[in-house]
């Protein structure tokens, strides 16, 4: 699998049991590759919102973006993860993730 892009990976975010913060934390820049799904629009009296979804493909090696505050930074553009993060084996070995990240 060839991951032609790069994106910069943050983790963390939310509280702990304690209460006490946990801060977001930048995981470095690690190869991807983003694909558009769909977007949506809902037009309210506030206004007019528009979410986009990307298919994201990262490495083995890629942290997760876990955490409430967790996201995805590619091309300017903040993916947050939507949904679950699916794990792909290939000969009993972990091989690839994929989610769905959403951008508002």
């Amino acid at each position: 699998m060839i991951l032609r892009d790069r994106a910069e990976v943050y983790t963390g975010g939310g509280t702990d049991r304690f209460g006490a913060v946990i801060p977001v934390v930048s995981q470095g820049t690690h190869p991807c590759s983003v694909h558009p799904v769909r977007s949506d629009e809902v037009i309210s009296h506030a206004g007019t919102t528009v979410s986009r979804y990307y298919r994201v493909i990262v490495g083995r090696r890629t942290p997760t973006p876990t955490g409430t505050g967790g996201y995805v930074l590619w091309r300017g553009i903040k993916l947050t993860v939507y949904g679950d993060v699916e794990q792909h084996n290939l000969r009993g070995r972990l091989h690839h993730r994929e989610f769905t990240g959403k951008a508002v």
